[in-house]
């Protein structure tokens, strides 16, 4: 009997054999019937017939032979059935089947000794590629062949697709390596992913999952929450955008600690546009009862890291900010793009860990 790695194990009855298949939770397959005494093996009897159906697939995606044509006349010029030879010994090397036509019009059928003629000329320059598969013969206004590719044809084009495939390679390079090595890195990969990593530090909200239950794909385990870069979106009135300027400083008091603890932050950035801009119905629609309404355009305050750590704050509370407008010269659009409100690093290095454990495996396997 052979276990689920490939180990040889003792030769045991077949009661045994089952029941180390039900401890391994694993089938019991017999692979070398003949044998005597036969030769089972412990594994996954479904996983097998996968691996076997995708060989057998893979396999049988050869070049599928096609019947092409060439049409020539008994007057066709010796050019032009120069050409027509070139393209069929084209599909012979591609191990195509070719049907020569030769096309008869009006009183040409009384002269079919020409358009036998043109059908010879072709059938001799194509004797080195291709042999005779059905003799000329008329079939109504026409006189046709059947060329099938040799049995060297086929062999050297064979060897041209196979050769094409490794040339100027290593071992390392070959193409089935290069296939194992991806299907490798791409297990190995999702077999990291596994352990699911936090992508930024903060605090666990609306946890929807416990321990012990089964998660699917895509689904929504919890929220994290960072409590460091915070900011707030101050909703000024229009009229008192006119003097707020990007980096003037703020404070910011808040419902949750009331007004002893204040904290000092900077403007960042205004709103593109007011809220109602982006609203489902905008004030000003097609009813034409037009309502002047003083809109709000939110202003971002960047608070203070080592303030938050002293007095933390939640995310969704109200806050109350004063801007000092005293120096209204700076800018009312951001210069440059704005950086990521939040980025990680945690997923870095796995591309190149699974890298480097492919080429072990490579290194491993070519004895070095």
């Amino acid at each position: 009997m052979i276990g689920p790695n490939g180990e040889q194990l003792d030769i045991v009855t077949t009661a045994v054999a089952l029941e180390k298949a039900r401890e391994a939770n694993l089938d019991l397959v017999e692979v070398a019937p003949d044998e005597r005494p036969p030769v089972c093996r412990i594994l996954d009897y479904g996983k097998m017939r996968f691996q076997n159906s995708q060989k057998a697939n893979k396999s049988g995606k050869v070049h599928q032979q096609k019947l092409k044509e060439i049409r020539v006349r008994p007057k066709t010029g010796d050019h032009d059935v120069e050409t027509k030879v070139n393209q069929a010994r084209k599909f012979l090397e591609h191990n195509d089947k070719v049907l020569v036509n030769v096309l008869f019009r009006g009183r040409e059928m009384q002269h079919q000794e020409e358009g036998r003629r043109v059908l010879d000329m072709v059938l001799e320059k194509l004797a080195d590629v291709g042999k005779i598969e059905r003799a000329p013969a008329m079939d109504g206004r026409k006189m046709t062949a059947l060329v099938s590719p040799k049995g060297a044809v086929k062999a050297q084009a064979q060897a041209k697709a196979a050769h094409a495939a490794i040339a100027g390679t290593d071992i390392a390079g070959n193409p089935a390596v290069q296939q194992a090595r991806a299907n490798f890195r791409a297990a190995w990969v999702a077999a990291q992913r596994n352990t699911i990593v936090a992508p930024v530090s903060g605090y666990v909200a609306e946890r929807s999952v416990q321990l012990g239950n089964s998660v699917a794909p895509g689904q929504a385990l919890m929220s994290v929450v960072p409590l460091h870069d915070l900011w707030v979106d101050a909703n000024f009135k229009e009229n008192q955008l006119r003097h707020i300027r990007i980096g003037q400083p703020a404070k910011i008091t808040t419902d949750l600690y009331g007004g002893k603890v204040e904290y000092r932050g900077k403007v960042v950035g205004l709103g593109a546009g007011t809220g109602s801009v982006f609203s489902l119905l905008p004030a000003q629609n097609a009813t034409g009862n037009w309502i002047k309404v003083v809109q709000r355009v939110p202003v971002r305050i960047a608070l203070d890291d080592k303030e938050l750590d002293e007095h933390p704050l939640r995310v969704g509370l109200s806050a109350d900010v004063t801007v000092d407008i005293s120096h209204d010269q700076g800018k009312v659009l951001a210069a440059g793009p704005a950086l990521p409100a939040a980025e990680t690093t945690v997923y870095d290095q796995i591309a190149s860990q699974a890298d480097a454990e492919a080429e072990k495996v490579i290194e491993a396997n070519l004895g070095k």
